[in-house]
């Protein structure tokens, strides 16, 4: 069974994704302060997910779950997210440079203890899990109506929070 996370624009960068045939219900906000984006699960049961803020990546933080505020570098280490491939630095940077390939992976650990990775592709990023596409996201063109993500594993509703805060998180490195 496949289902669709549909994103709604609202004021500024602020979004709304909603999965009708689930009831569930995310709000991905940023504050017009400070920069910081808050992940916000709002139905079935409302539970604020995580707030983090990325600036040079050595200065990026996250709370997450309620946790205390940790440099970024650091969750992704040892947190939700397992690993960072950086895609736009040092030895990867100099071989896409040659080759002219784009490949940046995202890697985390989902709420139910298995490795996902995000990986972004021209055509807009993709989940992964153990080299097989579980999730793809959808921008909006202009004959269509609607930007979602699809995914194509219904197990993966127990560990939508997660892809939800590192697609946010991937979104906006």
């Amino acid at each position: 069974m496949t289902f669709q996370l549909v994103f709604t624009y609202r004021k500024g960068h602020d979004v709304q994704i909603s999965c009708p045939s689930l009831g569930s219900q995310y709000s991905v906000s940023m504050s017009h302060y400070n920069g910081a984006v808050t992940v916000t699960r709002t139905a079935p049961v409302p539970t604020h997910i995580a707030t983090f803020k990325l600036k040079h990546f050595s200065k990026s933080w996250i709370m997450f779950q309620g946790q205390e505020k940790k440099p970024l570098n650091t969750f992704l280490k040892s947190g939700v997210l397992s690993r960072y491939v950086k895609a736009r630095c040092t030895l990867l940077s100099i071989l896409v440079a040659q080759t002219s390939i784009s490949i940046s992976w995202y890697v985390f650990k989902g709420q139910d203890g298995e490795e996902y990775r995000w990986r972004l592709r021209e055509d807009g990023p993709a989940l992964f899990k153990e080299n097989i596409p579980i999730v793809t996201y959808y921008r909006k063109y202009k004959n269509e109506d609607k930007e979602y993500l699809e995914v194509y594993d219904s197990s993966l509703q127990n560990t939508l929070d997660h892809i939800i805060l590192t697609f946010a998180i991937m979104e906006r490195l």
